[in-house]
């Protein structure tokens, strides 16, 4: 008698425990180890600021975004779902093209001769990078491929307020550009229950301060001086293409 009440508490034992183990597991949430890191997968789930899941899909595994990227763009729709990314551009082409003899401000000071110059520029970030601008590209209906009438040419203009010695050592990028020629083809989704796709493009800017200093040294090598500027930037990081999905 003893022995079946050990048997049936066993029994009992081992059912409640599987009475606790879930039957099936739901996929899980991507997990995010830093946000600055970029995605090398073709689909992601994430939560939006709303705590909505959000599927993400990407053209291919080096689009160039990051975990924030997704997360600003998803962060802007509560009503859609799902997002493909296509590509996350970066414009550096006008970093280096600023002469020291642009600027005014070079031309105050009057050195030695012979004497060099050594720029150091530091910035410090007031504003992170985020979505300033979000473009209307074009809509697809299900089922459809299509083209633009007219290319699309988008540029994101940045600034810099207050003095400086070296615009090139100041590292600030005024300038990107997204281009989509009529050539270039869009689709709509292919199936489910999705009845367009809206094209879009994002462009990010980021917000700072800087001071640049400029230390001139004679030709013998000794120290002559050092001078400082200062101001704020507005800088284009980037620009993001991307699609969401719609029933309408």
């Amino acid at each position: 008698m003893n022995t079946t009440k050990r048997w049936s508490a066993l029994f009992m034992t081992l059912v409640l425990i599987f009475m606790c183990i879930p039957m099936s597991a739901k996929a899980e949430e991507t997990t995010i180890p830093n946000l600055d890191e970029e995605i090398h997968q073709l689909q992601i789930t994430m939560k939006n600021k709303f705590g909505q899941e959000v599927t993400v899909f990407f053209a291919n595994t080096n689009t160039g975004a990051t975990y924030r990227d997704v997360q600003c763009i998803i962060d802007d729709d509560p009503e859609t779902s799902v997002f493909t990314i296509y590509e996350v551009g970066e414009d550096e082409s006008d970093i280096d093209s600023y002469p020291e003899t642009m600027d005014p401000a070079t031309r105050v000071w009057s050195p030695p001769l012979g004497s060099t110059h050594k720029y150091k520029t530091e910035k410090t970030i007031t504003t992170p990078s985020r979505v300033v601008r979000d473009d209307f590209v074009i809509s697809v209906a299900k089922g459809q491929t299509t083209t633009l009438k007219k290319e699309y040419v988008g540029t994101l203009t940045g600034s810099i307020n207050g003095k400086y010695f070296n615009k090139a050592n100041l590292g600030i990028k005024l300038n990107i550009t997204c281009r989509f020629s009529v050539k270039h083809k869009f689709t709509g989704p292919t199936s489910g229950k999705y009845n367009s796709r809206e094209y879009r493009v994002k462009y990010f800017r980021e917000d700072g301060k800087y001071i640049q200093k400029d230390y001139c040294y004679k030709l013998s090598g000794a120290l002559y001086g050092i001078r400082t500027h200062g101001g704020t930037y507005q800088e284009t990081v980037k620009y993001a293409s991307y699609s969401k999905d719609s029933k309408q």
